[in-house]
């Protein structure tokens, strides 16, 4: 992580082509130990939100549509156990706001699902 500190603007490039990897729908052409890898890389990711350059991409992936689905108490009530949360939460809907249209609409966060759906029909067949 050290190096995208030095080069912040290389990491986007980077998390989207992990990405990408881990979307791979190709059979064969990354080992089960390599799909691990890209799957622990991208849950290392889900898990370091505190770190704004990870923030800023994860945050595509599960911004303000799966947050605005909860129900307004259990929002609420999720925010106020993590006054940290609360900051996260107001920076997700600052920023969404400033998407535009378009990269809203382009769900990816069933992307998610397809990754981890692709890693487990991988590891039984």
């Amino acid at each position: 992580m050290e190096i995208f500190k030095k080069k912040p603007d290389h990491f986007p490039f980077f998390f989207k082509h992990i990405l990408k990897a881990a979307l791979a729908e190709t059979d064969g052409e990354f080992s089960l130990h390599e799909q691990t890898v890209l799957l622990l890389f991208l849950d290392h990711c889900f898990n370091s939100l505190e770190v704004d350059l990870i923030r800023s991409q994860v945050q595509q992936l599960i911004s303000l549509p799966m947050w605005m689905g909860l129900q307004a108490a259990r929002l609420e009530l999720e925010l106020k156990k993590t006054p940290k949360l609360r900051k996260f939460w107001n920076l997700i809907k600052k920023n969404d706001e400033k998407m535009d249209p378009e990269a809203r609409e382009h769900v990816v966060s069933s992307s998610i699902s397809l990754v981890l759906t692709s890693f487990v029909s991988f590891h039984y067949d």
